[in-house]
Order: structure tokens, then sequence, then C-alpha cells
């Protein structure tokens, strides 16, 4: 299966195995289930038993991603014992009402989410859905980006004349906005002081910067071990470590 797709959403059990996917390459899993709400595509589904599951959420943070987490979520819920679930996050962002409604509904799962930052997780990927997640993590070089929500306006020459449209755009703007940093507050411990100008410089940080903000709880990278067995073939293992 293909990852090079602009939006993927996949569903991984502890030992890499697909469990469900947006993606049409879902052959080799057991049963079937046709997603609604924009995902045309069937999924593919493979019994969960005692694993521990991966969701692995790549691109633009829109509805489509936002439909799928819940049906994920759902499938998970489903089980007599829903296991701890790993969220793994590359995305440049995209909608705020998205991103908002995936972060709630991760929070609300009741297995727990950790929430693993690779590469880069920008605006709404960030602020909202790995703010959804019970422990965040982040790799050591992945990069991170906090700003305050903006909106493109589009208004005829009446709507503008009235001022009805700027002032209810305004609006909507200030809501988004103060929720934002209310779930930055929350998060981190931090002033609504210190959270809105964070949010007003709006710049890329690193993980280490995000850490000591209390924006992400782990920063991690990857070590790689190599060993020769008894037969004099090299085998190599990759070990998580936790940066101080």
């Amino acid at each position: 299966m293909s990852n090079d797709r602009t939006d993927f959403f996949a569903l991984y059990d502890i030992n890499g195995k697909l469990l469900t996917t947006n993606s049409a390459d879902g052959s080799k899993a057991e049963t079937g289930l046709i997603l609604g709400d924009g995902l045309s595509n069937k999924i593919k589904i493979s019994l969960l038993e005692k694993t521990s599951p991966e969701l692995r959420l790549y691109g633009v943070v829109n509805e489509d991603m936002a439909n799928y987490v819940r049906q994920a979520i759902m499938f998970l819920e489903a089980g007599a014992q829903p296991p701890s679930l790993k969220a793994t996050i590359t995305s440049t962002g995209g909608s705020v009402l998205a991103g908002m409604e995936i972060g709630s509904i991760l929070s609300g799962y009741s297995g727990g989410v950790h929430g693993h930052v690779q590469r880069y997780a920008y605006s709404a990927a960030a602020q909202y859905i790995l703010m959804g997640c019970l422990i965040r993590y982040a790799h050591k070089y992945s990069r991170l980006l906090f700003h305050y929500v903006r909106a493109s306006i589009f208004v005829s020459e009446h709507e503008l004349s009235g001022h009805n449209r700027i002032n209810q755009t305004f609006k909507d703007l200030k809501e988004s906005n103060d929720q934002t940093v209310e779930i930055l507050m929350e998060r981190t411990g931090r002033t609504e002081r210190e959270v809105r100008k964070l949010l007003c410089k709006g710049h890329v940080m690193t993980a280490k910067e995000c850490k000591d903000f209390g924006l992400i709880d782990v920063v991690y990278s990857n070590k790689v071990t190599k060993t020769v067995d008894p037969t004099g073939n090299a085998r190599f293992k990759q070990n998580l470590i936790i940066e101080q």
C-alpha cells in the first residue's frame, strides 16, 4: 500500500497490520465495511482481539479526516475493553472545525490516546488534534506551529456595504480564537496572556520549545543498534530514546 497520497488515514495494530484505511488498497484485510460521509472507498477491517492499534493521520485536516476518526473510534469502542490508541500525526493543518471535532473525539476515547508528531504538526493538527491526546509525544526533529485562527472572507458588494458578513466573520473568528486559547491554557497550565502571546507570534517551534512551554509531554528520538547473530547475519533494532 502506498503512502504517497496527500490525505491518508489508517488504523494499524501493534504489529503494523492494517485494520482500516481510507486507501482503496486494503486487499489483505479480512472483512469489509463501507464508510459514508464522503469516504467512498471500501474500508477493510480485521478483528482487533487484544491488539494495540495505531491511527495514522497524514495530510490536510478536513471533514473527511474527522469522519474517518469518528468511525475508527466507534469501531474501537465497540470492543469489550477498548485498547490504548497511538495517533501518529503528520499534517500542515486545515479546517478549524474539523480539527476541534477530531480533538474532541480523541479526548473522549475511553482507551486513552497517545499522540505522536512525526515531522510536523501545524495549525489545526497541533492546536486541536494533538491537544485532544492524553499524552503528547514529538520526535526531537519534528516541528509544530501554533497561531491565531485566520479567516478568508468572500463577500459581495451588498454584504460589504451592510457590514453583516464582516461583523459575523469577526464574531466567529473571535469565538474560535477564544476557544483555542481556552484549550491551550487547559493543556499547558499557562496564563491567558502567555498563550495569546504565543499565538500572536505564530512561528514554527521545535519539539524542545514546545515541551518547555507545556505543549507536549515527551520529546523522543530513535537509536538503531546493530548486532551480529551466530551465523554472521547483521540484525538491526530501533530503540525509542526519551530526551531529557
